[in-house]
């Protein structure tokens, strides 16, 4: 059941992956953290909500921080639009890294 909705994930956000391969490390993690920490409120100490809070707490300020480091990154540095759509190795290198992957392996 993990594959499937890693695959979905990746295809529907359009994850840069070079091989075509899912990201488990960035994807899978922190559900089973969140799993784990409600957990120990379901079947340990019996403070569910307590565990709860924590998450809810833990998961705003992860997202806040990233939003603001994405913000300044982007003022920072910029976010080139052609090397987002064509991809790094396109922009930077003149070429396709992986040809059998890219655009040119799905025409014909």
């Amino acid at each position: 059941m993990a594959a499937p909705a890693a695959r979905w994930s990746c295809s529907r956000f359009r994850c840069s992956t070079g091989a075509g391969s899912t990201t488990w490390s960035a994807q899978f993690p922190p559900i089973c953290g969140i799993w784990g920490t409600l957990a120990v409120g379901i079947f340990g100490a019996g403070a569910f909500l307590v565990q709860l809070a924590g998450v809810v707490a833990v998961g705003a300020f992860v997202f806040a921080a990233s939003l603001i480091l994405w913000i300044v990154l982007k003022v920072a540095t910029g976010v080139r639009e052609e090397a987002e759509l064509v991809g790094l190795d396109q922009t930077e290198l003149g070429l396709e890294a992986y040809p059998e992957f890219g655009r040119g392996s799905q025409l014909g």
